[in-house]
């Protein structure tokens, strides 16, 4: 059944991988020094999100994906070249991006959370966005930490599956000014389907 929402569709980046990167086994290895790291973590999944409208429970599927973001970081001047996985938009505005092994370590956990992701208390973003502090590790800095930026949204060739795209996962010193007050995925998506 085709999901009444919204939401206006943003198509995906367009990515060209590196010869480093096994789009096959799902694997990134550094070819300074040969060390292979397992990227299979973020293979795309399904699952079932409920919502309450008007009083009614509802369910949908969704889609899971997750960009090259959530491993990679924006090219600096003296990283090395051998260091860039993928190469994201189109010429001549197109971005380099390297290794981030620190992201990639993170990344590790986002599976399992997005998997519990409809109970999660998140932040409201432009562009049908949530925005979700996973972690704080700081008690003086209590908005430090690791944060996901998840887009919402239906693509018109899959009119009944909710996608949802984590774009970018990474350290912050604290929310995006442009997110809103906290509220549950769940309500999240009460707001934005059933239009």
């Amino acid at each position: 059944m085709e999901i009444k929402h919204s939401l206006r569709f943003v198509k995906p980046n367009r990515n060209r991988f590196k010869e480093s990167f096994n789009k096959t086994n799902r694997t990134w290895t550094n070819p300074l020094n040969g060390q292979v790291f397992l990227l299979s973590h973020l293979n795309a999944f399904f699952l079932d999100v409920s919502y309450t409208k008007d009083g009614i429970l509802k369910t949908v599927r969704a889609r899971v994906t997750f960009s090259p973001h959530c491993y990679t970081r924006v090219k600096k001047r003296l990283d090395d070249d051998e260091l860039i996985v993928v190469t994201e938009g189109y010429d001549p505005a197109c971005v380099d991006r390297v290794f981030d092994q620190e992201r990639w370590f993170y990344s590790q956990s986002l599976p399992p959370l997005m998997r519990n992701i409809q109970n999660m208390s998140c932040k409201r973003d432009d562009d049908n966005q949530v925005v979700i502090h996973f972690s704080s590790r700081n008690r003086n800095r209590p908005g430090e930490g690791w944060y996901s930026f998840i887009r919402i949204q239906v693509d018109p060739k899959y009119p009944d599956i909710l996608q949802l795209e984590v774009r970018t996962t990474h350290r912050r010193p604290g929310h995006a000014s442009s997110s809103r007050y906290p509220i549950r995925f769940s309500q999240h998506l009460a707001d934005l389907l059933d239009d």
